[in-house]
């Protein structure tokens, strides 16, 4: 019998709100490989760590992305396929200002 993974999910805006809450739930299911996406590293590593110090079971990868930068965006979509692949699951909670 083949392997069965665990979904990769990316979850951008990550490191607070809304955001958080969902990794935060998703992450104590052990159950998902999760990417941390925020604007920053510092912010991205720092949900991680939070998440962390909290007992998740998940695994957690900071990413960056900026989706104000479409050098970000094109940067983060490359590590993710080269990485790990394909994601399976997208939440786009990240919020904009213009």
């Amino acid at each position: 019998m083949a392997a069965v993974t665990k979904p990769l999910v990316l979850i951008i805006g990550a490191n607070q709100g809304l955001g958080f809450a969902i990794a935060q739930q998703l992450a104590s299911t052990g159950q998902y490989n999760l990417l941390i996406a925020a604007r920053s590293q510092e912010k991205a590593e720092g949900a991680v760590k939070q998440l962390q110090e909290s007992g998740t079971n998940g695994s957690l990868t900071p990413i960056v992305i900026d989706l104000d930068q479409d050098e970000s965006i094109t940067a983060a979509a490359k590590f993710v396929e080269e990485r790990f692949g394909l994601l399976d699951i997208l939440i786009n909670n990240a919020g904009i200002n213009r």
